[in-house]
């Protein structure tokens, strides 16, 4: 089990954008390892990740998109499971009302399809805030997959459809027959029959009111405690009980101090993944993106 420094994080989290930029460095300093091919063995990134995520200040946006236009290896040596989890809003903080450079994005083939997919999520979790109207989700997305079922990616298309699907918009229903007629997108992400389903059952009223919305201001100490590497391992009845919380070591950041956070050598703890029990098809997912598994994390395995 790696130990989670709560304390630290909600020192960080509460210090605000005093610390932004030492968990910029941060991120830089990992996201360079990655790009050479060294395997990311500490937590700091994605705890920096996390922490910008909460905090959501643009001045760390550079450093966001560089970590995101790693290749697919690198990527998940350093962020792990956070490009399902929370980049979708992160980008909604850091971006703001700029739809146009998430379009981009989306549409950037050198990206890797599931960071591209992620992306694309972004019009969904707008849309929920209130920030983006539900036509005109609906209408970009459209514009990516028409767009995008020429290239080879049939993944990132499924995807794109099953985006589509959640607005809901009756007329989506030809984009979304034309895309699976094409061949480029994934029947074994999901199924042209999943997709109409989840289209026809569109209820924007339930969606507008639901608890199980991802909160864009939230305890990052308190989300990833929920992470099932950070439990507590199962020991006999006869053993002696350890702290559940130790002097975190895996930040280096000073907590007698107000410097913001420097990269330092840190002890390997190795780098976030969050593997709780696996809910069932149509459970809410447990990342807390509102949506059942079957069209969320489900994909993370074939990512």
């Amino acid at each position: 089990m790696d130990v989670l420094p709560k304390p630290l994080l909600r020192e960080l989290q509460s210090r605000g954008e005093s610390v932004v930029p030492g968990l910029i460095e941060i991120l830089r300093a990992e996201t360079e390892n990655a790009s050479k091919g060294i395997t990311i063995e500490t937590n700091g990134a994605c705890f920096a990740f996390s922490l910008l995520s909460a905090i959501g200040d643009a001045r760390a946006l550079p450093a966001v998109i560089d970590a995101i236009s790693l290749p697919q290896e690198a990527i998940h040596s350093l962020l792990g499971d956070l490009i399902h989890d929370d980049l979708q809003r992160l980008i909604v903080k850091l971006i703001g009302t700029d739809f146009n450079q998430i379009g981009q994005l989306i549409e950037n083939q050198d990206l890797y399809e599931y960071v591209r997919w992620s992306l694309a999520c972004t019009y969904f979790l707008l849309f929920r805030r209130g920030r983006l109207s539900r036509e005109e989700g609906a209408e970009r997305l459209e514009r990516h997959l028409n767009r995008l079922i020429e290239f080879p990616c049939d993944e990132l298309n499924a995807g794109l459809c099953m985006e589509l699907a959640n607005f809901g918009m009756p007329a989506s229903l030809e984009t979304i027959r034309r895309a699976y007629a094409s061949g480029m997108v994934s029947e074994g992400i999901v199924s042209q029959e999943e997709v109409e389903e989840t289209l026809n059952g569109f209820d924007e009223n339930s969606i507008r009111g639901s608890d199980e919305m991802p909160p864009l201001e939230f305890d990052v100490a308190e989300e990833l405690s929920g992470w099932a590497c950070f439990q507590p391992t199962n020991r006999p009845n006869n053993s002696v009980p350890q702290p559940s919380v130790t002097k975190p070591q895996a930040v280096p950041i000073s907590m007698t101090t107000n410097d913001a956070p420097r990269p330092a050598p840190r002890p390997p703890v190795g780098t976030i993944r969050n593997t709780d029990k696996t809910p069932g098809r149509n459970d809410p997912c447990s990342c807390g993106s509102g949506k059942k598994y079957k069209n969320c994390c489900r994909l993370k395995s074939r990512g």
